[in-house]
């Protein structure tokens, strides 16, 4: 990956690169990391998935929503084991049942949330003109249901990193860039704040998404350890209780609606390695 950072844009969202300082109490922080390596080859199982994060207490429930095993598996990779996201040929992500590519966990609420992720194309992705989105997000906000699937209400917030094709006359030069939404609401805030250099495949990403709830909540977004994103949710009257559940949706696909060109034309892989689930302000 070109490890220079372009700046392609900015808004008045970018008003610092550090947030405010929080305090997590100790009767809720947690720190844990699955490698998958507990986990069979095959169908993921929610008790396979609570297992590899350790069973830690303040995971409260976990959902797998392609029980069958067709687009979310385990598989042997890289030497050890990874969650292997399929997005079949000539389908959007919105084609593929929706959001039946993954997993979610449900989690008690901290003022700072995160998650890190391992993340690799297979040699051969196609990553479609539409762009599409990396596994692992936060969503967060009273408007989500208990799984974290479905929108219920106001305020069902998901922040993640995704990748767009912004250069038209340069095929394949594909960017992972900021996204945030609130689904029920219809506002989005995906504008591309900082993007990162061209993907490369077969290549680890580490990504980290940072979210902190409260009046003085915010967004950060890493990529192999160096920040590209920030907003201040201040800014854009988003406000959220930092005792209510959140949800860690590891969920991936790949293009947009409509278009042949948003559909990739062979089947595609990513593979899900390390991911790391902790509160507090640190990496």
């Amino acid at each position: 990956m070109n490890s220079g950072i372009k700046i392609l844009g900015s808004t008045l969202f970018l008003l610092a690169l550090n947030g405010p300082t929080y305090a997590v109490g100790a009767e809720t922080s947690y720190d844990v990391t699955a490698t998958y390596a507990s986990m069979a080859v095959g169908t993921v199982t929610p008790a396979g998935l609570k297992a590899a994060f350790g069973n830690n207490p303040n995971i409260l429930e976990a959902y797998n929503f392609d029980p069958t095993g067709k687009y979310l598996s385990v598989v042997n990779f890289a030497g050890s084991k990874a969650l292997q996201f399929l997005n079949p040929a000539n389908h959007d992500g919105q084609q593929v049942d929706k959001y039946n590519i993954g997993f979610s966990l449900r989690v008690k609420g901290n003022p700072v949330n995160n998650i890190a992720q391992d993340i690799t194309f297979r040699s051969d992705f196609d990553f479609a003109q539409q762009g599409g989105k990396l596994p692992c997000a936060i969503r967060f906000g009273p408007g989500w249901s208990t799984n974290f699937l479905s929108i219920t209400g106001a305020g069902a917030y998901t922040a993640r990193i995704v990748w767009s094709w912004l250069h038209k006359n340069k095929p394949g030069a594909f960017h992972l860039n900021f996204y945030l939404t609130d689904g029920k609401g219809g506002k989005s805030y995906s504008q591309v704040l900082q993007s990162t250099g061209d993907i490369q495949t077969n290549h680890k990403y580490r990504t980290q998404i940072q979210v902190a709830t409260g009046p003085q909540g915010y967004v950060k977004m890493y990529i192999d350890g160096k920040q590209f994103a920030y907003l201040d949710f201040a800014k854009v009257g988003i406000n959220v209780d930092p005792n209510q559940a959140i949800g860690y949706l590891c969920s991936g696909f790949v293009g947009g609606e409509g278009t042949v060109a948003a559909k990739p034309a062979r089947d595609d892989y990513m593979y899900l390695g390390k991911t790391r689930i902790w509160t507090g302000t640190g990496n």
